[in-house]
């Protein structure tokens, strides 16, 4: 399974790159239990519902999707099991 680039992108030596990947792939455990609290912040995000009738609302709404935007950017790179 290919590891997001995200993680490598920054060593621009493919043995430091490949021993690098391997660490990353050690951590599966700790990633997996950081994975499932990403999910968990994310489920809570999305149970809101926007309160039209307060004047911030659009902004709390956009803050609401930045914050789901990034969560998903950091589940999706600590799911090690998900094919890309």
């Amino acid at each position: 399974m290919k590891l997001n680039t995200a993680w490598t992108k920054h060593i621009k030596d493919p043995k430091e790159r490949k021993e690098f990947e391997g660490y990353v792939r050690n951590c599966s455990t700790l990633l997996e239990v950081l994975n499932n609290i990403v999910e968990e912040k994310i489920n809570q995000l999305n149970l809101p519902k926007p309160d039209y009738n307060e004047a911030g609302w659009a902004y709390h709404q956009a803050d609401r999707h930045g914050a789901l935007r990034e969560l998903q950017f950091i589940h999706d790179l600590t799911n090690l099991t998900k094919e890309r």
